[in-house]
């Protein structure tokens, strides 16, 4: 008898979910594990693998969608198996391109007259929470959603008391604590009480005490082990008697059932407790899923060693542009009432902003009223096949970013203050950044509609990128007709080939730094690791990622130049007073040490009130090119700094 507890009570979460699956303990399953469904989206869900349907009772999506099942206990155990797997009905939602009222409308109508392809009638009872954790800023999720073949529908954690949708059950709907077992919703059992009690002095608690993640992840697994299961039904030989208990205990102990072998599938020795879920959505918009599996074999004995898995899905947006743009869009954590203020972060190539992510994080932590905009460069979307790929130049992402960012400004007009930009920007981005700064001030339809204060470039690739250590040996690479793109998808779809739990192994051997360094005191975190790891695992499975970026570096030689007139327009223009930042590493395989002096003596003295040059002068853990694999909370410290100090003009 499984249980869902979730609430949106805790001030550093909006949404906390803790989930136990009651099951037999031979009933073969899947790990929780990503699953591709579009371009820009992946479902997160552990697979039943007893039906051929292969369905799940709790997914996420990477665009937010979340679906928990649980089946109805129905009196009659033998209509408890029906002809259609129940477990089709989370992953068909979050596969599913429909509003969720649109979603739930076709199985109303299809449990009244079962005329539709999927027959909720050949189903199990069930009762489904779903919906989308989109956070509203300064509010938390909307609400979410229940669907049930058994008993009415309805809503929770609804912030709308007057909703006229809500005609039964408008107790239910507002409660910020729910729980969910094998009853009618609106009738939980006792365990469900006792879980949404627990769950309360938990998050009570956990403010209290200033409990961190991995303290209160700890702890919720903790609650998720609560058993009160009666010791003395153990003991039953009647496996119906024990199965009645359930409803009493949130966590179930490895139950025997006495009799005969059976030759199902499904069905073995044991029942109990076997997967435990937790999902955790902090104010920023980042989901955290983590799950800890106690069996996978028909034996008594929890698994050694015991894994839990954590994965974060990004709280990525994809805006309907032309083409589809996906961004990274953090809303103020503290929203100011005189201020509008927007970062924007231009990535570097590869232009996926997801290696940013942890970087960006620290940064809206210290500064909590900025709203955070990342933006994923074209073109690196996956493709079924790079067979007539359009390769988007420099020149094209450029002009992408000054569109993107001018339907943000417009979309800013509704608001009492217009926009203040704060850009970020690394490598390649730097270069794009200048010329979108550009567009933009220059463009007669937004005068007057947004500022500039701040404009920050981290080992920016905005001058003679070819006589770089690694642009030189590019371009003979080029100059010699050597095959670079073709060879380097080649590779791709070779490593494609190895299970991505595998490539996440080895990247992250690659990576981190080695334990030794750590013990002699250096200021090594690896922290921004994870999200590195799953972008990189994102890049190297698209043959057209990999393609649109090699592509992309064959034309960042050619129009990266020695020339300074942008330069010159951005550092010495006195028509515009933004603040400009540019930091240097102490050796850059992209930007040569010549490159870095001829800029630095150039602009560094002309006006030091506007612009601040500097080169990295950290000796122990200088900060590298490729910072945001490892170092992104030592440099967004850094920024932090550099943000604030550029405010009062360097002083």
């Amino acid at each position: 008898m499984c249980i869902t507890i979730a609430t949106t009570d805790h001030p550093d979460y909006s949404f906390i979910l803790l989930s136990n699956r009651d099951e037999f303990f031979k009933r073969p399953t899947m790990p929780a594990q990503f699953k591709q469904v579009k371009d820009h989206d992946k479902v997160l869900a552990p697979l039943d693998l007893a039906r051929p349907e292969h369905g799940t009772w709790i997914g996420v999506t990477t665009s937010g969608k979340l679906a928990v099942l649980v089946n109805y206990r129905d009196m009659d155990t033998q209509s408890t198996m029906k002809q259609v797997s129940r477990g089709i009905l989370p992953l068909n939602y979050l596969e599913s391109t429909k509003t969720d009222d649109e979603w739930r409308d076709s199985f109303s109508i299809n449990m009244q007259n079962g005329n539709n392809p999927l027959d909720l009638k050949s189903i199990g009872g069930f009762t489904l929470l779903y919906g989308s954790l989109k956070i509203s800023p300064g509010d938390g999720i909307d609400h979410l959603n229940i669907l049930s073949n058994k008993g009415h529908h309805g809503r929770v954690f609804e912030k709308n008391k007057q909703s006229q949708r809500l005609e039964k059950h408008d107790h239910i709907s507002t409660k910020s604590t729910f729980g969910l077992s094998n009853s009618l919703y609106n009738d939980p059992w006792k365990k469900v009480e006792l879980g949404e009690q627990m769950l309360k002095e938990l998050v009570s608690r956990s403010i209290g005490t200033h409990l961190t993640q991995e303290e209160l992840v700890e702890q919720c697994f903790y609650l998720l082990s609560h058993d009160t299961y009666n010791r003395s039904i153990m003991k039953q030989h009647d496996f119906d008697v024990k199965v009645l208990e359930l409803r009493n205990s949130i966590f179930i102990p490895p139950l025997e059932r006495e009799g005969p072998e059976s030759n199902s599938a499904s069905i073995g020795d044991y029942y109990g407790t076997r997967t435990q879920t937790i999902i955790l959505l902090d104010k920023a918009g980042n989901l955290n899923y983590y799950e800890r599996n106690l069996h996978s074999s028909d034996v008594r004995e929890v698994d050694k060693p015991l894994i839990t898995s954590s994965l974060r899905i990004m709280p990525f947006e994809v805006l309907s542009t032309e083409p589809e743009t996906r961004v990274y869009h953090s809303p103020p954590v503290s929203p100011s009432a005189s201020n509008n203020d927007i970062l924007i972060m231009i990535p570097g190539n590869p232009g996926l902003v997801g290696y940013y992510i942890t970087y960006l994080d620290y940064i809206q932590k210290a500064i909590p009223q900025f709203e955070v905009f990342g933006i994923d460069y074209l073109g690196f979307n996956k493709l079924p096949t790079t067979k007539q790929q359009h390769i988007y130049t420099v020149e094209e992402q450029i002009n992408h970013n000054y569109l993107v960012i001018k339907h943000k400004i417009e979309q800013q007009q509704q608001q009492p203050t217009k926009p203040s930009f704060y850009f970020l920007s690394h490598s390649l981005g730097g270069f794009i950044t200048q010329r979108t700064i550009k567009k933009l001030l220059e463009d007669d339809d937004l005068k007057g509609k947004f500022q500039v204060k701040f404009n920050g470039m981290i080992t920016p690739t905005i001058s003679n990128i070819a006589g770089s250590e690694s642009g030189t040996k590019f371009t003979k690479m080029i100059n010699a007709r050597i095959p670079v793109v073709g060879i380097a998808m080649t590779f791709g779809t070779v490593f494609s080939y190895i299970p991505e739990s595998a490539q996440r192994y080895l990247l992250k051997r690659q990576w981190t730094v080695p334990k030794q360094v750590i013990e002699e005191g250096a200021n090594h975190e690896n922290v921004g690791l994870e999200n590195s790891l799953e972008t990189t695992v994102e890049l190297i499975n698209s043959p057209s990622a990999i393609n649109q970026a090699l592509n992309m570096a064959k034309d960042e030689m050619n129009v990266i130049t020695t020339s300074d007139e942008i330069n010159d327009w951005l550092f010495t223009s006195g028509s515009d007073t933004f603040q400009n930042w540019c930091f240097f590493a102490q050796q850059d395989h992209w930007v040569s040490n010549q490159t870095r002096d001829h800029l630095i003596t150039k602009y560094g003295n002309v006006d030091p009130g506007r612009n601040k040059f500097e080169i990295c002068q950290n000796v122990e853990n200088p900060i590298k090119h490729a910072f945001v694999l490892n170092q992104s909370k030592e440099f967004a410290e850094i920024t932090i700094n550099r943000i604030c100090k550029a405010m009062k003009r360097w002083d």
